[in-house]
């Protein structure tokens, strides 16, 4: 974030606020509007719907999850030279197969799940399918990581495997047809989101 989109930022969350004045006097003359804090590409603006930036925000929340999943692996790796691991912890090749599989796995679903949270804003889908794919999505990446680590201990992990697949199905195919019921339609977002809501 640049420095005067930080300032900008900072002006519209007290904007309300009688403190604004007491930090800057200046700060009317600069407050921007909410328009003007969107980014612009080309012309096309981007605006995220509060939805969309509560699940998104969510979803990049296990993104450290990943990482300490990736510090293990190298640990075990290196046998404990480059990060800590536990002496005992030995995997044999479908072990360590498996659990390369779950942590690769974990990182691309969620960055899939991010980009959902962002293209169901212009799907075109009740409520209750959208907020259906938002949740389906980042729990999907959990489960059907988790079961592949699971997988490498314990047959009994397979049905998490099949549950994560099943919900991460739901996720894409719900935006998929949402979007794809939009195509045709000739509709604005603007007034999809009168309608859908």
């Amino acid at each position: 974030m640049r420095g005067c989109d930080a300032y900008a930022l900072h002006c519209r969350l007290l904007r309300d606020s009688s403190m604004l004045r007491l930090i800057d006097p200046m700060a009317d003359a600069v407050l921007p509007n909410e328009h003007d804090l969107n980014r612009s590409v080309d012309g096309a603006t981007m605006t995220l719907s509060r939805n969309a930036r509560l699940m998104s925000g969510i979803t990049i929340l296990l993104v450290p999850t990943i990482m300490y999943g990736g510090w293990t692996l190298l640990g075990i790796l290196t046998q404990g030279s480059a990060w800590y691991t536990t002496a005992t912890l030995r995997l044999n090749d479908t072990q360590w197969a498996l659990w390369r599989a779950g942590h690769a796995h974990a990182g691309v679903w969620t960055i899939l799940s991010a980009l959902l949270q962002i293209l169901l804003d212009s799907a075109r889908l009740s409520t209750a399918l959208t907020w259906l794919a938002r949740i389906c999505a980042p729990i999907s990446a959990v489960v059907f990581s988790a079961a592949l680590f699971g997988l490498a201990f314990s047959a009994s992990f397979s049905a998490l495997l099949y549950l994560g697949l099943a919900l991460m199905l739901l996720a894409l195919l719900t935006t998929a047809v949402g979007l794809l019921r939009g195509v045709g339609s000739g509709r604005d977002a603007a007034s999809h989101e009168v309608a859908v809501r």
